[in-house]
């Protein structure tokens, strides 16, 4: 029997694999232990989203995957029902939130997260700059430099959104993918390279992938290897595998885009960008030399004297990261997708990556250069870096307002509003901006007609909830449900979480306390709407506009009439006669899943309180029944007189086709490495 040995190259190269491996162990347990200096990412934090938006949604993702063996395609418990799935900050494919946040308590999960997040950055970028002729020892530097970048960006958004370092860690892997599928062929370097950009996708916000693409195009047309040709057609056709693989999520979020207020608000778009121009605003210095130091871009500047393409790819894609915001690059904007996006968020966090990389090349040239004095100067360089870079991330925790929830008080009030909930008739929907903010309503499953959403809120319920409050705001956050209390009963709203000083002007309109909440609140009940109810009326809206006028027209009878918006004849209707018995009772009430056992005396329409939304379909009586748009936002069935069995399932056609692409991406990705294998077998030996 003959032995097969591995070649000495082939050693090595596992070798440095797993001493890169090793230095990234270790640079993450630094960075963790800095981070956890004072407390790591929890109680100060730069605004709501970390807690009301992320959080539940990550627990979410953990139980309907981990513990109830489903995929949480819908959200029932935030503004009337909103997809989940499809809102990327579920992270529901990135597959350590949902393992981390069902197995531990919410405070180590969330740091369990940000850990595998800086060990994806370090190792990656130890091995791509390894393989850029960097040493791991001198490579380090690059880890704090990036993560201090990304979290003093603008704003400090980078420090408490988890998902703009997940989206970040990745870019060092697509670089050293592509390098590899360049040099040494697309064999299993493609597919790696395709899975890489599919994790950036999955990891966070879509444009931090989208600017990555560009950053990336910029530095592969300048660096070295092969033909510009084939160094491009290598990212294109790893990056567009990426991208393949990613529709399972890309697909369903687009559906959730044009679903929601960002539809209509594309227009507005131009001022929210201008926060990250450079120039134009007159910024660079807060935004460039105080935020990464002049010892950094000194080192940044030293690396570009001894000249290396490599280098100057980096150079050029941090120069064009930095200045995104400003004409002519701004002018990206003009294009899609560009043109969906609100905030330049991708290019700020992605190019402190590269300033880190230039840096690590600086401190190589001075460890194995003859002249002592520029050793000094740069290692001394090195030193002042790395000092700030650690004081930046040691301070993190503490340079932002206190804004996380008060969960020992929340523990103490949720029970009871969900004791109250389940208790009272038609299980009325809550309004209570403590829960609201801390995203209560979702980890504890508090059915609630708004909810914290500062993304993709459906676009119909959102006006409605603007109506009933009297204001216009981006972000969904709560509902003043005094000024039109009619118009919240209609979506569902009849418990309200008030302060107990403000008890008697609810009490002006109908509601009525049912208990104490703490600290000094009071709950108050008022029946609502029933979420699901039967009508014998409705009126015929034309488009949105017309819909829109006839649900919110004062005096309307909201109970016994619906507004259907078609321009096609309204079913039969028909007011039955007499007293006849008449009943629409939930029996099944699951997320993606609602049954209801409905009696009508005569033809009528069964209206439901819930978001109407594609993908949602009905069944009556085991066959397929049209989904009426009713009340502007809600969905409704026409049954005939009798009594029916009617079921409501989410099964979007988004998710289906976005599924579809995604397994032709696996194919297509197997079909490479088989490929490249075969190529292997065929070569001649030696």
């Amino acid at each position: 029997m003959s032995a097969v040995h591995a070649s000495p190259a082939a050693l090595e190269a596992s070798a440095a694999r797993r001493g890169s491996l090793s230095w990234a162990i270790a640079a993450t347990a630094v960075v963790m232990v800095l981070l956890l200096w004072h407390g790591g990412v929890w109680r100060l934090v730069g605004g709501q989203d970390l807690h009301g938006a992320f959080l539940p949604k990550y627990h979410e993702a953990a139980r309907a995957l981990l513990g109830e063996g489903r995929l949480p395609l819908w959200n029932p418990w935030e503004v009337c029902g909103t997809p989940l799935f499809a809102a990327i900050q579920s992270l529901v494919l990135y597959l350590p939130v949902p393992l981390l946040f069902a197995s531990l308590p919410s405070y180590w999960a969330l740091q369990g997260l940000y850990a595998f997040n800086v060990l994806v950055l370090a190792w990656g970028t130890l091995a791509y700059l390894r393989r850029s002729g960097v040493t791991a020892p001198c490579a380090l530097i690059a880890v704090p430099v990036t993560i201090a970048g990304v979290f003093s960006s603008y704003s400090m958004v980078g420090f408490d959104h988890p998902n703009f370092l997940g989206s970040v860690a990745w870019v060092p892997w697509l670089l050293l993918c592509w390098r590899n599928a360049v040099d040494r062929g697309p064999g299993v370097w493609l597919p790696l390279l395709a899975l890489a950009y599919a994790a950036q996708w999955l990891a966070g916000y879509p444009d931090f992938a989208m600017d990555t693409a560009i950053l990336l195009f910029v530095a592969v047309l300048i660096d070295e290897g092969a033909t510009p040709l084939r160094r491009a057609g290598v990212l294109v056709a790893g990056l567009a595998l990426g991208t393949a693989l990613a529709a399972v999520q890309l697909v369903p979020l687009s559906e959730a885009v044009r679903e929601s207020f960002r539809a209509d608000a594309m227009a507005t778009y131009d001022q929210p960008r201008q926060l990250f121009a450079v120039v134009s605003a007159g910024l660079f210095r807060a935004l460039v030399i105080d935020r990464y130091g002049i010892p950094a871009l000194l080192l940044a500047a030293a690396a570009l004297w001894r000249f290396r393409r490599s280098r100057l790819a980096w150079l050029a894609a941090l120069l064009v990261a930095t200045f995104a915001g400003d004409p002519p690059l701004n002018l990206i904007y003009r294009l899609p997708p560009f043109s969906s996006v609100r905030y330049a968020l991708g290019w700020s966090h992605v190019a402190p990556l590269f300033l880190g990389m230039l840096v690590a090349s600086a401190v190589q040239d001075a460890v194995t250069s003859r002249d002592r004095r520029l050793r000094a100067v740069v290692l001394a360089l090195a030193l002042v870096v790395a000092g700030t870079s650690a004081w930046t991330i040691v301070r993190a925790p503490q340079m932002l307002r206190p804004v996380s929830p008060d969960y020992e008080l929340l523990a103490q009030r949720v029970p009871a509003l969900a004791e109250a909930q389940a208790a009272l008739p038609g299980r009325p929907r809550l309004v209570s901006g403590r829960e609201t903010d801390s995203g209560m309503t979702v980890r504890h499953r508090l059915s609630s007609a708004t909810g914290y959403d500062p993304s993709m809120p459906p676009r119909r319920v959102t006006r409605l909830i603007h109506h009933v409050s009297g204001t216009r705001d981006s972000i969904v956050r709560g509902m003043t449900v005094e000024r039109h209390p009619e118009l919240a009963a209609l979506m569902g709203v009849g418990l309200v979480a008030v302060p107990r000083s403000y008890a008697d002007v609810m009490a002006r309109h109908g509601f009525v306390p049912v208990r104490a909440l703490p600290p000094n609140d009071v709950l108050l009940y008022r029946e609502p709407v029933p979420r699901a109810r039967i009508v014998h009326r409705a009126t015929a809206a034309a488009d949105e506009a017309a819909s829109f006028a006839l649900t919110v027209e004062p005096g309307r009878d909201l109970a016994a009439t619906a507004v259907v918006e078609t321009t096609d004849p309204l079913p039969e209707l028909a007011v039955p006669q007499g007293r006849a018995r008449e009943d629409a009772r939930i029996v099944v009430d699951l997320p993606e899943r609602v049954e209801i056992e409905a009696t009508l005396a005569a033809p009528g329409l069964l209206v439901l309180t819930d978001t109407w939304y594609p993908g949602w379909r009905a069944e009556v009586d085991g066959g397929e029944r049209p989904i009426l748009r009713a009340d502007y936002a809600f969905r409704a069935v026409a049954l005939p007189a009798g009594t029916h069995r009617v079921v409501f399932r989410y099964q979007p056609a988004s998710l289906r086709i976005g599924a579809a692409i995604s397994a032709a991406a696996l194919v297509a990705m197997v079909a490479v490495v088989a490929a490249g294998r075969s190529r292997r077998r065929r070569a001649p030996d030696g």
